[in-house]
């Protein structure tokens, strides 16, 4: 088992997010801020604008109208959403630049699941009348951070992970236990602290295996829960679980959706799927 030391010292060690996200969560946090210095700030950032033009286009937000400056993806979208999606850009161009050590699972594979599982979580949100869902995508997109930085900073010990997983036929949270001591949900958290990432971000990444906060329902973690089996279970991408473990009864109680809530609406999940990771990770 590793120390918990040594995976408190790599969570220190690793970069912290961009500049550019930092100043915008800076500027973002100020009522003064109008919304030309906020554009001012994406706009040094050209492949950032590209990206959030494509995405602020794309199916999962469905505008009629084609959107085709900065300032008006914030006016459509909102400075959270907008905010949230470089976010979500960022993060991702972070571990890009590690993927030589990502040989276990592939990048694309993973990026591919957790793209999933944002919009599976999104569109469960608005269907069952969330008003505000926004939070839902990056959530899920971000849902398995800790198990990124296990795989960067000991693939070795991954390796052994993974083998556990496959051999005594245990969820992959369970073997990351075994082999680092804490799964990749509470390392997630760490990291998400460090970052300063929203709350409710860093309670999905803490909670969402089990789709409950201790004994208290989140709607935020048990949508990312469901979501999550979901993409492994149409096979969209892969985060290294062969074993998909079932779903929490009581969440899906919780969230009153009907049972061929997926199957009536695959088709529509998938475009928006395939649409949205050539919208992330293409360019």
């Amino acid at each position: 088992m590793l120390p918990i030391e040594n995976i408190v010292n790599s969570i220190k060690e690793f970069p912290t997010l961009p500049t550019i996200f930092t100043t915008l969560q800076k500027a973002m946090s100020n009522p003064d801020t109008n919304i030309d210095y906020v554009v001012s700030i994406i706009e040094k950032d050209q492949s950032s604008v590209t990206k959030i033009l494509k995405l602020s286009n794309s199916s999962i937000f469905g505008f009629r109208s084609r959107i085709t400056s900065v300032h008006q993806a914030i006016l459509y979208l909102g400075f959270e959403e907008v905010k949230n999606l470089l976010l979500t850009l960022k993060i991702i161009e972070i571990f890009r630049t590690r993927d030589e050590a990502l040989k276990l699972i592939t990048p694309q594979d993973f990026w591919r699941h957790s793209i999933a599982t944002g919009i599976i979580s999104r569109f469960i949100g608005m269907n069952i009348g969330m008003k505000s869902s926004e939070i839902l995508f990056i959530s899920g997109v971000l849902h398995n951070l800790g198990r990124l930085l296990l795989l960067i900073s000991y693939p070795d010990e991954y390796i052994e992970a993974l083998k556990k997983h496959r051999e005594e036929k245990i969820p992959l949270i369970d073997a990351e236990r075994k082999v680092f001591g804490v799964s990749n949900a509470v390392v997630g958290e760490m990291l998400a602290l460090k970052w300063k990432l929203p709350i409710q971000i860093s309670d999905v990444i803490k909670n969402y295996f089990f789709g409950f906060i201790g004994d208290k329902i989140n709607l935020n973690v048990a949508i990312v829960h469901i979501a999550d089996i979901t993409a492994s279970l149409f096979e969209f991408g892969s985060a290294g679980s062969v074993y998909i473990h079932k779903p929490n009864p009581d969440v899906w109680t919780t969230l009153s959706m009907p049972n061929n809530f997926f199957s009536s609406n695959i088709d529509r999940i998938k475009d928006e799927y395939e649409e949205n990771c050539s919208a992330i990770l293409s360019l």
